[in-house]
């Protein structure tokens, strides 16, 4: 775990501060763009399981790949790259100089290797390996995150009483195994339906949730914190290097559920549910629920070095409860729709082998399903890509736009086994500084089946 070593410590986001930098050190939808093409291939299915079925490929084996997301609504950085924000003020600069009700996520998705395999015409599998870590605060109080931008200096928000009900800050890494399977039906008129299902073996690696739903604060001036009939849900897996190996410490099973519908393969439309599925962890026993009433704290020469540092500190100054010595976290549930139009016929395939030129629109929401202890939310997403395709090249321009309000247009490129995207790119050049980042890339073996010969609308062979 890196070494957190602040001063003046903002005890109620020391444990956002810890956990954003053990995030780093390792949901939002990733590739965005990509994952819509029809030459997405076996990473499509992160999208639309049914997306293998109907394709150009005979098969597509990824070697390697990995997307990097992170976003919040509250500080634009400059420098631009995501491992080097902070918050220093010379680097940062606010979107609201009183403070936000501040969420912030980070997410990353390495891609192992994985294949798609068309059995027939009818039918295909795939078997897909990923190692994936997702980091997220949400309603932190405008007050809260103000005074700490401000060192605890900002003298408005000083000696007086404030409520932040509702922030939550949940983490999790995880590997997971996912077996596919999907059918195309065809139908007289150029109508088919692909339907298909990805069962997936999950492995958590790591897991911390803190959520209050009535903390109560004040700071006073000379770095005096006082907190107010606060309870706190409060849980972590055992500490002690699980980011740095692989060391399971649970183990479920989730899946992914997709259905697409398409007219002569120039216009399709699809929906699917993606990431269903908890992990249960036993609770490392320094973490547990507690309630926090603490008068005049000075914190002037509190330090942390690590996430046991945290507990050891909090420990003296608040009660526990009797508590459930395991928890669950839910994965990142998503809704998705997905709309893709050609200019012209597509051909017998589904983005064709004919050099084309489409649109393609889909929306990721957030879903919560069952009861957890943690949850990873999605990101809410619309996507509209304008692109084209040919058999050497593939790329598109996504405009997005999610619940941080603004307006995102990036860029991907496929240059036959090569993938390299991002879906902010061009707002990035032109912005001197931002509020997301977002990065992926993809080495592929791509098998294309060859190019039937059209006999009366139907195509001969395959």
């Amino acid at each position: 775990m890196q070494q957190v070593v602040m001063s003046r410590v903002r005890v109620m986001l020391a444990a956002v501060c810890l956990f954003f930098c053990t995030a780093v050190g390792i949901r939002a939808q990733d590739y965005v763009g990509f994952n819509a093409n029809p030459w997405s291939g076996v990473t499509g299915i992160d999208l639309q399981p049914a997306n293998i079925l109907g394709t150009v490929y005979k098969a597509d084996i990824n070697l390697v790949g990995m997307s990097l997301y992170a976003g919040n609504n509250y500080l634009a950085f400059n420098p631009k790259s995501v491992f080097r924000w902070s918050l220093n003020q010379a680097n940062s600069n606010e979107s609201d100089t009183t403070g936000v009700l501040t969420k912030a996520y980070i997410h990353t998705r390495l891609h192992l290797p994985s294949a798609m395999f068309e059995i027939n015409p009818n039918m295909a599998v795939a078997l897909t390996i990923q190692a994936r870590a997702s980091a997220q605060l949400t309603n932190a109080g405008r007050e809260l995150v103000k005074q700490s931008y401000e060192d605890l200096q900002y003298e408005p928000y000083l000696s007086k009483t404030y409520n932040t009900p509702g922030i939550s800050i949940n983490q999790l890494s995880w590997t997971e195994i996912g077996v596919t399977y999907g059918y195309l039906h065809y139908l007289s008129g150029g109508h088919r339906f692909k339907m298909a299902a990805r069962a997936k073996y999950l492995m958590g690696l790591n897991a911390l949730y803190l959520n209050s739903p009535d903390a109560g604060f004040r700071f006073d001036d000379g770095d005096i914190l006082s907190v107010y009939n606060t309870n706190v849900a409060y849980g972590h897996t055992e500490t002690g290097g699980p980011y740095l190996r692989f060391k399971p410490q649970a183990h479920s099973f989730g899946f992914d559920l997709g259905f697409k519908y398409s007219f002569k393969n120039r216009f399709i439309f699809g929906v699917s549910l993606l990431d269903v599925g908890t992990l249960t962890f036993d609770k490392a026993p320094q973490s547990g629920n507690f309630t926090a009433n603490i008068n005049n704290w000075d914190l002037t020469d509190v330090t942390f070095e690590s996430l046991t540092d945290f507990n050891d500190t909090i420990a003296n100054r608040v009660t526990y409860k009797p508590d459930a010595r395991q928890f669950k976290m839910a994965l990142p549930t998503a809704l998705s729709f997905q709309g893709t139009v050609y200019l012209w016929d597509s051909g017998a395939f589904e983005g064709g082998g004919y050099n084309n030129i489409y649109f393609s629109f889909n929306s990721y929401t957030a879903v919560a399903m069952g009861s957890a202890d943690g949850r990873l939310k999605a990101v809410n997403s619309y996507v509209f890509t304008p692109g084209f395709t040919t058999i050497a090249i593939t790329g598109g321009l996504p405009v997005s736009i999610n619940e941080f309000e603004g307006v995102n247009v990036g860029g991907f490129l496929r240059l036959g086994p090569f993938v390299l995207g991002s879906k902010n790119f061009f707002t990035s050049l032109a912005k001197k500084q931002v509020n997301e980042a977002d990065i992926y890339w993809a080495i592929k073996i791509p098998l294309l089946k060859p190019k039937p010969t059209i006999v009366q609308g139907c195509p001969k062979r395959f």
